[in-house]
């Protein structure tokens, strides 16, 4: 048999239209133009080269089986500056491999999952891309670099470095009562200097007014290395998301539960150093699990490593809900300067007088660092926490310690041995191109 033969009975065997497609669009115009008779599977090829104040468009409609990607020739080789910027509308779309630097918007969002006159993105992926250094000549011009709309899209093994304005680095934005279910992972987000007051989030997912919607977004294994754009560092404004796996390292900030109920954050690594204004997790809302986390070096910012908001009578959606039927189990606190557990932060202020409830903070360790701040602090010690099975080493509780902490002066060795999260590094995450494998 001819060694072509099977391949000939292969294409005949294929539905009409199945072969896979290469395309070449080296402008937004190429690309529109291709986007009017692209076919699922096809792919799309920008140009290695530079390209300044360019709005290239993505929309067409790719399946499971087969999406449309659109890429770069060379991966890092595609540079996109000045006021360019990328919209994504469409179903079952990749992204590969751009790199966004050095450019400047005056609005809006440098890579969007929506664009004028395209649907809100469905299965669409980001993945292998950078945005590093798109900052406009003021603090105050505020505009988002990855903004998330539609469903069940991924961000992945991305690179954000060096944001500097006002603006969130990556948004999701919920469309009314629907599960977003975005999964953000493998990515690197660094380099965040403090700004000017509120509206610098690295992560916000959803808004006050929808802070009640189910959005199920997964954050998984993604590195946060000095963003100190803001007191949140993550901003959860929704319900029933997941945060798992991430490091923040040297972070002056919190990772804040700030709206929304039942969301998870577990084995995450939180390392401080020598940073100031180090915080860990901050709660607010109901049903929440903080569980399996490692702190390090946190310095108390919002009250403590793991601090509970005071809740408001009555809240409003922009407020402070009571905390409420939530857990904290298995947590490690190693060599914290400040205080552990804030069980009343923010008492008294802002009308915030409501005390958490139905809190079990349970099988956490404690070790604390000399000179370190009391573990436990409460202006008003509030009723509904429940203490069981916690061990702390050194230091002192800050209060007649509950009959659900266990002092002892070394570790018991069914205690060293429970499992841990791994800080991750830089190498871990990003685009591959990014980090070539050694000779």
């Amino acid at each position: 048999m001819p060694k072509s033969l099977p391949v000939l009975l292969l294409l005949i065997a294929l539905p009409h239209g199945a072969v896979a497609a290469s395309h070449l669009a080296a402008s937004p115009a190429q690309l529109a133009s291709i986007c009017r008779t692209v076919q699922p599977g096809d792919t799309i090829t920008l140009p290695n080269g530079t390209y300044t104040d360019q709005h290239f468009v993505l929309r067409a409609t790719g399946t499971k089986e087969r999406p449309i990607t659109f890429r770069a020739e060379t991966p890092g080789k595609v540079i996109l500056n000045g006021s360019s910027r990328l919209s994504i509308g469409g179903d079952y779309l990749v992204v590969d491999g751009l790199q966004f630097r050095g450019g400047a918007l005056a609005s809006g969002s440098i890579i969007e999952f929506r664009g004028a006159k395209s649907p809100a993105a469905r299965h669409c992926v980001l993945r292998n891309t950078t945005i590093v250094d798109y900052n406009p000549p003021k603090i105050d011009t505020r505009y988002f670099w990855v903004s998330l709309y539609g469903a069940d899209n991924t961000v992945e093994n991305c690179w954000f470095s060096g944001q500097t304005h006002s603006g969130v680095t990556l948004c999701v934005w919920l469309d009314g009562d629907h599960p977003a279910r975005h999964v953000i992972r493998r990515n690197y987000f660094g380099n965040r200097p403090r700004g000017n007051g509120n509206g610098f989030e690295t992560i916000r997912i959803g808004t006050s007014g929808r802070s009640m919607t189910n959005a199920r977004c997964v954050v998984a294994e993604n590195l946060f290395e000095k963003c100190d754009g803001e007191i949140e560092i993550i901003s959860n404004k929704s319900c029933e998301n997941t945060y798992t796996r991430n490091t923040f390292l040297h972070c002056s900030g919190c990772f804040c539960l700030r709206h929304g109920n039942r969301c998870k954050v577990e084995d995450n690594v939180f390392i401080g150093g020598g940073t100031k204004g180090v915080g860990g997790v901050r709660v607010v809302g109901e049903g929440h699990r903080v569980a399996g986390n490692h702190f390090s070096g946190t310095k108390g910012r919002a009250g403590g490593a793991i601090s509970l908001q005071v809740g408001i009578p009555d809240s409003p959606p922009s407020g402070y809900v009571q905390v409420k039927n939530c857990v904290i189990d298995s947590n490690t606190f190693i060599d914290n300067p400040g205080v552990l557990f804030a069980l009343d932060a923010g008492y008294g202020r802002k009308g915030c007088t409501i005390l958490p409830e139905n809190v079990t903070i349970s099988n956490n360790l404690m070790v604390a660092p000399a000179g370190a701040k009391p573990m436990v602090t409460a202006t008003k010690p509030p009723a509904g926490i429940t203490w069981k099975g916690n061990l702390a080493i050194g230091g002192t509780i800050g209060s007649e310690p509950p009959s659900g902490i266990q002092l002892t002066d070394t570790i018991p060795e069914e205690w060293r041995n429970r499992p841990q999260p791994q800080p991750l590094n830089q190498t871990d995450v990003g685009p591959g191109w990014m980090h070539p494998p050694a000779p």
